[in-house]
């Protein structure tokens, strides 16, 4: 099991158990990705990010785990004890800061369950999503990224 898969299991594990203790609170899971020659810098930038927003009220856990195979690439993991908490992150001056310091403003993450394959195969071909990514695709700054998932059952 790769680095990456173990932090991540080990995040979700101890984010299950704060769930349990209370109100639902919030996940979110950040992809960085970089050119291999800039790895160091984002690792040090990604830590800073790291450190600062688990000092920060609300937050219950944060980490930053590096892909094993490929260095250039990022995940962060955060958990906040609710919406409150998470907003008030995305509003204070160093997250805004460390946004504007990626220089990637154009990249966002669209998460979607689905209850088959086949409705989401149906969703991709329906008239108003293939118009949302026509409309999208001359803003985008990278091609359309759809990875799938299945629950751990």
């Amino acid at each position: 099991m790769s680095v990456v898969r173990k932090c991540t299991a080990l995040f979700l594990l101890a984010a299950f158990e704060v769930f349990a203790q209370g109100p639902a609170p919030l996940y979110v899971v950040t992809y960085v990705e970089v050119k291999p020659p800039a790895k160091s810098e984002a690792a040090t930038l990604l830590k800073g990010y790291r450190d600062a927003t688990r000092r920060e009220d609300g937050n219950l856990r944060s980490e930053a785990v590096q892909h094993a195979a490929r260095p250039g690439q990022f995940v962060l993991l955060t958990a906040w004890k609710d919406q409150k908490a998470y907003e008030a992150h995305a509003a204070a001056a160093s997250t805004r800061e460390f946004r504007q310091q990626t220089n990637r403003p154009n990249h966002f993450t669209v998460i979607e369950i689905w209850a088959s394959r086949e409705a989401f195969d149906a969703h991709g071909m329906a008239p108003h999503v293939r118009e949302f990514r026509d409309r999208l695709a001359p803003m985008s700054g990278a091609l359309y990224d759809e990875r799938l998932y299945e629950a751990v059952n």
